[in-house]
């Protein structure tokens, strides 16, 4: 079926939307709520420019299929809700069931995308937010969100119904709402993590499938983990270029930007910077805007069997 095609391809295959919906009307994140309607007015012009540098990049890498806009999902622009796809299963995409009113309908679009590449398509349980709140670290291993906009029902669900071993991270704080503002795997045995708003007992957790990289509150706050992995880079929205030093948010952009370089140069990754501005008035960064429809994770481990087997075969 096509989406195994997609997934054994050996090319990176994302799931973009144009932002011709994009909208703020309806503020449902701290973000948004601590702008007023005229601070969080979005620039479309802007925001098509900045999300087309975006997408053009992401397609000179690997393939980019488009969801369908369409008028009045405020938030269809950011595709990494709409669902995830089960990374360890032949053909599963799992569509979101949003707890975020405004985003309900959005379901609807995901079984019908999702579908029409040939995947087997399951609306989740309630609660679900999709691949954001969902994070593949290696074989049936994954971090699951729950708290603000997934449930542990959710969890549950899939470690029951999908063999998933799905290692659970309570999210609490406003500010972080799904877990890609605290939690990238950066390699099969390590995670970058937010530390300061995760308990002991979570983090042993979390140390049982993989190494920790600690960050701060702040840099996650800044978006460190809200990443993208595109080849051998890491790509990261900052608006790093566009501040003077007296910025107030100078200092921690630069830190943003040299501890990632730093963490994704020790993994052998460089990093690419692109400035979404437009998009933080959603309360989003780039990670929001892109969902993986295979992942390099299991992209790596896939061709490693089959070198495996083919070095088998020759002997």
């Amino acid at each position: 079926m096509l989406g195994n095609e997609i997934k054994t391809l050996g090319k990176q295959v994302f799931a973009l939307n144009v932002p011709l919906s994009l909208s703020t009307d309806q503020p449902n994140n701290a973000t948004m709520r601590r702008l007023s309607p005229k601070q969080r007015r979005v620039d479309i012009k802007e925001a098509l420019s900045q999300w087309h540098t975006l997408y053009s990049h992401l397609a000179s890498k690997g393939i980019v299929y488009l969801v369908p806009s369409h008028p009045g999902l405020q938030d269809l622009p950011y595709v990494a809700n709409l669902g995830a796809i089960l990374h360890h299963r032949d053909n599963v995409a799992v569509v979101s069931n949003f707890r975020s009113e405004p985003r309900v309908e959005e379901a609807a679009v995901g079984l019908e995308f999702f579908a029409s590449l040939g995947f087997e398509t399951v609306l989740a349980p309630k609660y679900f937010e999709g691949e954001a709140d969902f994070k593949y670290l290696r074989e049936n291993i994954y971090f699951g969100a729950h708290g603000l906009r997934t449930s542990p029902e959710a969890l549950a669900w899939f470690r029951d119904e999908h063999d998933a071993n799905v290692v659970p991270i309570h999210v609490y704080d406003e500010s972080l709402y799904h877990l890609d503002c605290l939690v990238f795997p950066i390699s099969p045995e390590r995670v970058i993590l937010c530390a300061d708003v995760v308990d002991e007992p979570t983090r042993r957790q979390v140390e049982r499938v993989a190494e920790i990289i600690p960050i701060d509150y702040d840099l996650a706050n800044r978006g460190l983990t809200n990443v993208v992995w595109c080849g051998q880079e890491i790509l990261c929205d900052s608006p790093i270029e566009t501040l003077s030093r007296d910025d107030a948010l100078y200092d921690v952009e630069s830190r943003k930007v040299a501890t990632l370089e730093r963490i994704a140069g020790d993994n052998g990754l460089g990093v690419r910077i692109f400035h979404m501005s437009e998009f933080y008035k959603s309360g989003a960064m780039l990670s929001c805007m892109v969902m993986n429809l295979n992942h390099p994770l299991a992209m790596k481990a896939a061709a490693e069997v089959a070198d495996t087997a083919a070095g088998k075969r020759a002997a």
